[in-house]
């Protein structure tokens, strides 16, 4: 009989299915012995049915003995990063008791910055990002993570105001890409030559964006008669020939856009002409659920929710930590939605290799006028673990107006 070795990578997102398959695997009679590797500080994905329960209390929960080895090495960051990470970490009661232990040579210290008023943090963002580039970082090598995809919205308004490059790296619904609805604007175009507007869309994708800024009016008629012809010409063709002279037209406005090329390939799949158009009309209908995750370097501050930093690195990382207090009531800093959030700060801190920006709202949720306004937990503990005060509210305070300093039960 054969026995097989068996290795579980990631194992901070194992599910209860999960859990059980494994177990099921080790109940056959072929099962010699296995390792699983995992980080309970990295179980990050409850939403999907994860706990770090399994790592925590794995030979209990499995009825069996085995060896457990701590893999504490970290290459990526430096002990600065590395210290406030293991520290944030041990607020934590329900853990594997252990620290990392920085291989880099020491670095800056964790930047904590915490604001009282309203996008402060967000000026703060931008300026630190502009004083990173005037030093020599490439704006790809700076990323900004926030708990969540408004947040980086907000953020990126920001930045193009500034006129900073940026990327949003976590899923983008396709629906929502310029390129995309584009490609739709000429279906639509095809379907019905006197919707002129929609071949407008078209050809300023084409033109990047700078079709009305850089061409008269006489030039913009003239594209639109010229897309007309084009779009006559194909549709004269033998059926074989339409579906690439289409596809050249989709091809026309692509810039190495990864989510919009993951639509052409969609649209290419169709077998005819005709169910390439079809399929582009009914995806403006029922496609608001695709997204796309981009995987290449862009030349651009890379946005991304602290979710899709995982598995990521960036020498420098501003995270912001407004939305990581948990409003619900009932909800307590020790429970085990608080204790996840920590280690997703634990996470997503240690995805800066060189230099960490920790930055965020004073306060978390309430407001000044109902006397009702409790602070960022996050916030407290990171100036705790970096060493530096929590900042009192400005002077222009209204007397008797008082701030819970924890979270609430």
């Amino acid at each position: 009989m054969k026995y097989y070795l068996s290795l579980l990578d990631e194992f901070q997102d194992t599910n209860e299915l999960q859990f059980e398959l494994l177990k099921r695997l080790i109940d056959t009679p072929s099962f010699k012995s296995f390792i699983v590797v995992g980080d309970d500080s990295q179980s990050i994905f409850s939403f999907r049915g994860s706990t770090p329960e399994y790592i925590i209390h794995f030979f209990k929960m499995l009825g069996m003995v085995g060896k457990q080895f701590d893999m504490v090495e970290n290459h990526r960051s430096t002990p600065q990063i590395i210290e406030f990470a293991n520290r944030i970490n041990e607020y934590n009661k329900n853990r594997v008791k252990k620290e990392l232990i920085a291989q880099k040579s020491p670095g800056d210290r964790v930047n904590v910055n915490v604001f009282w008023k309203k996008d402060l943090d967000l000026k703060f963002s931008v300026e630190t990002i502009k004083k990173e580039h005037d030093a020599g970082m490439a704006y790809e090598d700076i990323a900004y993570i926030a708990y969540t995809r408004s947040e980086l919205l907000k953020i990126g308004t920001k930045l193009t105001e500034s006129e900073i490059p940026w990327i949003m790296l976590n899923p983008e619904p396709m629906l929502e890409n310029a390129r995309v609805i584009a490609a739709i604007s000429l279906v639509k175009y095809i379907c019905d030559p006197d919707a002129t507007k929609h071949a407008l869309v078209y050809l300023n994708a084409k033109s990047k964006g700078d079709l009305l800024l850089k061409n008269s009016d006489g030039d913009i008629m003239s594209g639109i008669q010229k897309l007309n012809d084009t779009v006559n010409h194909i549709l004269e063709m033998p059926e074989k020939v339409q579906m690439n002279a289409f596809l050249q037209l989709l091809l026309a406005i692509d810039d190495s856009d990864e989510v919009y090329q993951q639509f052409v390939e969609l649209v290419r799949q169709r077998k005819d002409f005709d169910r390439m158009l079809d399929f582009c009309m009914l995806f403006e209908i029922y496609g608001s659920g695709q997204t796309c995750k981009r995987e290449k370097s862009y030349p651009g501050v890379v946005l991304t929710t602290a979710h899709s930093s995982k598995g990521k690195e960036w020498p420098v990382v501003i995270n912001n930590l407004n939305q990581y207090h948990i409003k619900e009531v009932g909800k307590r800093i020790d429970s085990a939605e608080f204790e996840e959030r920590r280690r997703l700060l634990f996470v997503s801190a240690t995805r800066a290799k060189e230099r960490l920006y920790i930055t965020g709202q004073a306060v978390a949720y309430g407001s000044k006028k109902n006397d009702d306004r409790t602070l960022n937990e996050f916030l407290i503990e990171s100036c705790d673990v970096a060493g530096v005060p929590f900042p009192t509210e400005p002077e222009d305070k209204k007397p008797g107006t008082k701030s819970k300093a924890r979270a609430s039960a």
